[in-house]
């Protein structure tokens, strides 16, 4: 997992440390994220929030897209890709 801000802190999912997240590993359902940043003069923040994990099959390609948003390869079991 990457893009916390300031870089170089931690993620923990359901209070594990993750370095992925891995919908197939951690299960379907509410997800808490956490995100830790240590100041090297000790001070601590947290930023936490909830991620919802649904399985989403068989979503029609082409045909009405007026959103422009696509995912590929669909259906897949574990990386995704998304073009807009």
């Amino acid at each position: 997992m990457t893009g916390g801000s300031p870089s170089g802190g931690s993620y923990l999912v359901n209070g594990i440390v993750a370095t992925v997240l891995a919908p197939a590993v951690i299960g379907q359902g509410p997800q808490i994220v956490a995100y830790t940043y240590l100041h090297p003069q000790g001070c601590r923040d947290t930023v936490e929030f909830t991620l919802q994990i649904e399985t989403c099959t068989g979503i029609s390609e082409g045909g009405n897209n007026s959103s422009g948003f696509s995912v590929y390869p669909n259906p897949s079991s574990r990386d995704f890709r998304d073009y807009i």
